[in-house]
């Protein structure tokens, strides 16, 4: 028996409903030394972007624009609703150029996921470890899906 494609019938609906346009991504621009960020290079858990409300964090990538620098051994770890997004960075992960995948790994819970922003607007946050940060600019790029839409129109 053949597999079944559902391909054909999801092209003739034409459906505004489909996952494919229930997703979305934003890009983040962040230098840990710009003025107008200033504290975020510093020893502690920053809140960089929100998950907006009725949205699901399906994961975030990371492209870095300048290498990360610091006096020390310092390492980047992100987070959202205190699940981390992959593991923690050191600063030689972070050369410049780099690509990186920040995924939700196992993060749920019995309250619809603990990705969710069900009625609140959760934070993705980089804790800073070790050393403060004399460099590193990065885009950061989280990715959502619609999760009201989703289930309010099927």
């Amino acid at each position: 028996m053949a597999a079944t494609s559902i391909l054909a019938i999801l092209a003739a609906l034409k459906a505004p409903f489909t996952f494919q346009k229930m997703g979305r991504d934003a890009v983040y621009d962040i230098d840990v030394t710009d003025p107008d960020l200033s504290g975020i290079e510093t020893v502690e858990t920053h809140n960089l972007v929100e998950v907006p409300v009725g949205q699901a964090l399906i994961g975030a990538k990371l492209i870095v624009l300048e290498s990360f620098t610091s006096a020390g051994a310092a390492t980047v770890q992100f987070s959202c609703n205190s699940h981390n997004l992959g593991g923690a960075l050191p600063k030689a992960d972070l050369a410049k150029g780099d690509v990186v995948d920040l995924p939700v790994n196992d993060a749920e819970d019995t309250a619809g996921g603990a990705l969710y922003a069900h009625t609140t607007a959760l934070s993705i946050d980089m804790t800073v470890g070790t050393a403060a940060l004399t460099a590193g600019r990065f885009l950061l790029i989280p990715e959502f899906v619609d999760v009201s839409a989703c289930t309010t129109n099927g």
